[in-house]
């Protein structure tokens, strides 16, 4: 049996103090979500086809702009140096001394006939195909990329709202492709000095659909002091992604969760780790414990007689958390 709940998918809080990530029309942002995004299903040879996603076409080649990627060197191995062998114009976010070329953000400018710029979107187990490893996100702009690069280095560290420096992952586009359509209202000022003359497509490989966020076009001064709720919605947007693939792995292991609907499974995950926090599972393994323990026995394990005890013992949430897994294994077999 598998359990199943009639939730959404939003992203909730927990009950931790602010308030839940909600799509925010407040802002001074347009976005479109563009559908039927598929990569080319490339073969191991690269060509001079034209590989680019019919629905992202005028955006990577429309309007005169000049057209960006702004990719993860950690989510491709030997970035720089397949950049340099391109021929395209590229340079690093980072500064050059910073010694992190290999795990450092990218920006290069985009031709989409050249083959670096087809292996972004082409899928498949070669090393030339790019798609499913999430490389980055576009930039449509009329900066120069040196103006571009100025631009973008202003945020690759920002200050939160503990004052705390922390790294913005925008470059990411599993992070900025739910952070910019859904940041708190209070974030607004910070985030339209982030999207000042940008447009930025975010890429979704799961659903095969594209987020493309629209900035004001006049330039827009940054905010003195911190950036609101920054720390807060990231961690919203960290737990979104790890139920997501949460939900992707439970259903690869469990028949009968891979047999439901994507918003059944997703709602089913979001309810079981609304209950894992409550109980004092916390970190994400627990959390993934809990939901492999409740679908053993067909239901909340707290509600199993036979597991409430585990609950309620003095061991570290990851002793728990295991040990309910072992017990609700032997009771399935």
């Amino acid at each position: 049996m598998v359990w199943k709940s009639m939730q959404d998918d939003r992203f909730e809080d927990s009950g931790a103090a602010g308030q839940a990530l909600r799509p925010n029309r407040e802002g001074r942002l347009n976005w479109t979500v563009i559908e039927g995004v598929f990569p080319y299903a490339a073969a191991p040879i690269l060509t001079s086809r034209n590989v680019v996603p019919e629905p992202l076409v005028d955006f990577l080649t429309g309007d005169g702009s000049h057209v960006y990627a702004v990719l993860d060197a950690a989510r491709v191995f030997g970035l720089p140096e397949r950049l340099q062998a391109s021929g395209l114009e590229h340079i690093c976010l980072y500064e050059a001394e910073a010694g992190l070329e290999d795990v450092a953000p990218w920006l290069v400018s985009l031709q989409t006939d050249t083959p670096f710029c087809q292996s972004l979107f082409m899928a498949g187990d070669a090393p030339g195909c790019l798609w499913s490893r999430e490389p980055g996100i576009f930039v449509r702009t009329g900066m120069t990329l040196a103006d571009l690069r100025r631009h973008l280095r202003r945020f690759t560290r920002v200050t939160d709202e503990a004052g705390n420096s922390r790294l913005f992952r925008f470059w990411d586009p599993r992070v900025i492709g739910r952070y910019l359509p859904l940041h708190h209202p209070d974030a607004s000022l910070h985030v339209a000095a982030f999207m000042s003359g940008l447009e930025i497509l975010a890429c979704d490989i799961r659903r095969n659909r594209a987020l493309h966020v629209v900035g004001e076009p006049a330039p827009t001064k940054r905010p003195q002091g911190h950036w609101p709720y920054l720390a807060h919605d990231m961690e919203q947007v960290r737990r979104a992604i790890f139920r997501e693939d949460l939900a992707l792995r439970l259903g690869r292991r469990i028949r009968a969760v891979g047999a439901l609907e994507e918003s059944d499974r997703k709602a089913m995950v979001l309810d079981m780790e609304k209950r894992s926090r409550r109980l004092g599972l916390l970190s994400d393994k627990s959390v993934e414990r809990y939901c492999l323990a409740s679908l053993m026995v067909g239901g909340p394990a707290e509600e199993d007689a036979r597991l409430a005890g585990m609950f309620s013992s003095p061991f570290h949430e990851l002793d728990r958390s295991r040990m309910l897994l072992d017990a609700a294994r032997k009771l399935r077999h």
